[in-house]
């Protein structure tokens, strides 16, 4: 089985700690504010910490690693600058509504990494993102987001990552989120207390969500999608029936890849496996799993009818398809993880949110 994107995000749930007053701001004076704070993260040592750390575990891992620069803000994947969004702003190749909120988002700039991991080349993008909770009344916890994105190097239609290098991929991704967790934690905090009250601080915490998915062009995956939207089968009957081999393929490469990310010991059954919903044409198989204070989804994602035409392109039109930019362009993972990030994100804070 071969791939040809990944990404994992990675959020930890923290509610800041203030003397006296709490922030309760919306509208423009929330926007303002919050600009302010997310240019204090941007600017802030703590951050340049953070990306240095996750670029040095690349170099430990492959000493030809590189940093390269980003694409401007003006090209369509351009995610090299501080961005503040609402919350349906991921979300505006959607023709489906999405809820309205007051919520917002700062993405930080994007950091761009060459690096060979396992026996694969990719391009690993990493980015910070952080709530404007705490500004809102600190109702809600401030979740700080780590996003790391794959995209293979080569645009060689017959040389893509198989699960060994998605899976090995994945590891370096988890390593490097553990060693920026921190850092941005930190960033987060001196803004605070540069911002509202010089002695915020914002504690660790243990809620933590996970979303991973990835997208491959195996044909027993499509048959695998196909059996479970089209003809309404559960997993437990696509493993027992003789009627639908290349679906049974397919469910034991998904097995294989929930294996991969969360460990051998993972329990996969019909009250774990969801199908996505939310976004027009984009199919996928999802794993939930919550251990204590730990929320993990993971699984396949796919765009109906990504297939067509491929046969009928010449070898160079190919390569262009599998280009990065038309990669992360086309990518059904990188909206339906977005997705994701925000409803179970909504499920765990309703658990969290302070009565008040």
């Amino acid at each position: 089985m071969n791939f040809d994107f990944a990404i994992t995000r990675v959020a930890t749930f923290v509610r800041p700690q203030f003397d006296g007053g709490v922030p309760a701001l919306k509208g423009a004076a929330l926007e303002r504010e919050f600009r302010r704070q997310a240019r204090l993260i941007q600017d802030s040592p703590k951050l340049a910490t953070a990306n240095a750390k996750a670029f040095e575990l690349a170099l430990e891992l492959d000493r030809t690693a590189a940093r390269k620069s980003c694409q401007e803000k003006d090209r369509p994947d351009g995610i090299g600058v501080l961005a503040i969004l609402h919350l349906a702003d991921e979300f505006t190749d959607m023709s489906a509504p999405f809820p309205e909120s007051e919520a917002l988002v700062a993405r930080m700039p994007s950091e761009r990494i060459e690096v060979t991991v396992g026996n694969a080349r990719w391009i690993l993008r990493t980015r910070a993102h952080v709530t404007s909770c705490a500004l809102e009344g600190n109702r809600r916890p401030t979740k700080l987001w780590w996003t790391f994105e794959g995209i293979p190097y080569d645009t060689d239609p017959h040389s893509r990552p198989n699960a060994d290098a998605v899976g090995a991929l994945m590891k370096l991704a988890a390593d490097m989120e553990d060693r920026v967790r921190e850092p941005l934690k930190d960033a987060f905090e001196n803004s605070l207390k540069e911002l509202t009250n010089p002695r915020a601080r914002v504690d660790s915490s243990d809620h933590r969500l996970h979303i991973t998915l990835s997208e491959t062009a195996d044909d027993n995956v499509d048959a695998l999608l196909d059996a479970l939207y089209f003809d309404d089968k559960t997993p437990s009957a696509i493993r027992s029936s003789k009627d639908f081999q290349a679906a049974r393929k397919g469910m034991t490469l998904f097995e294989d890849f929930i294996h991969r990310i969360a460990g051998q010991g993972a329990e996969i059954d019909d009250d774990s496996i969801r199908l996505a919903e939310g976004i027009p044409k984009v199919k996928g198989i999802l794993w939930h799993h919550t251990y204590r204070d730990c929320h993990m989804v993971a699984g396949f994602a796919r765009r109906a009818g990504a297939k067509i035409g491929l046969q009928f392109m010449t070898e160079d039109e190919r390569r262009d398809q599998l280009s990065e930019m038309e990669l992360r362009m086309r990518s059904a993972a990188r909206p339906l993880s977005a997705f994701l990030a925000n409803s179970e994100a909504i499920a765990i804070e309703q658990t969290t949110a302070d009565p008040r």
